[in-house]
């Protein structure tokens, strides 16, 4: 569930790790906590995606570029109802490539027992029903989860 930035607006974001902010080409924000948890790609990619009291370490982060980094990463691939292709790495194994249904699989496979695999879960399958729900009305937009659909934050533990 990556989007890409609305090319006539510049969307203003502050990297949490370092200074970085502004049009950040390509930024990380998480799922559940939203715009207030953002890295930039390069901190993203170097693992400096804290935790902290309300966001978990398992937290999926969505990806999103501005116009020049979509093209760069995907020139010739179509995005499906607004959204740009995505993939999830697991927070318990750190393996990379699933796509939202993939992982939600790979969670009950390999980490079931995991303490922390039930709030993923829970997250992943919201995540899933609202994409579907979205694919079939023809919508775009973020992922907002059905206990709180103004406060994607109201839904930590």
């Amino acid at each position: 569930m990556s989007s890409l930035s609305d090319a006539t607006k510049v969307h203003v974001a502050k990297c949490l790790s370092c200074p970085a902010q502004g049009n950040l080409g390509r930024r990380y924000e998480c799922i559940v906590c939203g715009d207030s948890v953002t890295y930039c790609g390069d901190c993203y990619e170097q693992g400096k995606n804290a935790p902290s009291e309300k966001h978990k370490y398992y937290h999926p982060m969505k990806a999103i570029y501005n116009r020049d980094f979509f093209e760069l990463y995907f020139l010739g691939e179509e995005m499906v109802n607004g959204e740009a292709p995505q993939s999830y790495k697991c927070a318990f194994c750190d393996e990379l490539g699933f796509t939202a249904e993939e992982l939600q699989l790979h969670v009950v496979e390999k980490h079931s027992g995991h303490g922390d695999a039930p709030k993923l879960l829970d997250i992943l399958v919201q995540m899933n029903e609202q994409k579907k729900c979205e694919y079939a009305a023809g919508l775009t937009g973020g992922w907002q989860p059905a206990s709180a659909p103004d406060s994607a934050a109201s839904l930590l533990p």
